[in-house]
């Protein structure tokens, strides 16, 4: 069996581990940072993805200016999830999406998860972000319809 050093404590550690059994740090991707590159790969890709194919500048739609929002709220949400991993978004293009004078962006998404009971809850979310130079923030959430 090989051994490698923690990287927060510095101690040896089998390589298999997945929690070091010294400092009990979690060791590689958990499921927060999975969640938030899932979350950034549709953000990223959905919108490159969706003009594949397209041949003249007047047959393309205009690119959505609530993807990002909608992806961002997509990735808070999950942070706070009892379970994560069974959350099922309704579509994104569904989600009540409203600018507001202030320029905050309010996003509804629902979502079907897993509550701290193992119950399948439906749920709606208010999301606020707000857009800062080139990056989008969560100003506020709050889930509104358990």
């Amino acid at each position: 069996m090989t051994e490698k050093k923690c990287k927060y404590c510095a101690m040896m550690i089998p390589s298999e581990a997945k929690i070091c059994p010294h400092c009990r740090k979690t060791l590689g991707w958990t499921t927060c940072a999975k969640a938030g590159l899932i979350g950034i790969l549709f953000v990223v890709l959905v919108p490159a993805l969706s003009n594949i194919g397209k041949s003249s500048k007047n047959s393309q739609t205009p690119p959505d200016p609530y993807s990002a929002p909608r992806g961002v709220c997509r990735m808070a949400i999950n942070q706070v999830l009892h379970d994560p991993d069974s959350a099922e978004f309704a579509a994104g293009s569904s989600w009540y999406v409203e600018t507001r004078k202030d320029g905050k962006i309010l996003v509804q998404p629902q979502v079907r998860a897993k509550n701290a009971f193992g119950a399948y809850i439906n749920s709606t979310w208010n999301c606020v972000t707000r857009q800062e130079g080139g990056n989008i923030t969560v100003v506020s959430l709050k889930q509104i319809q358990p």
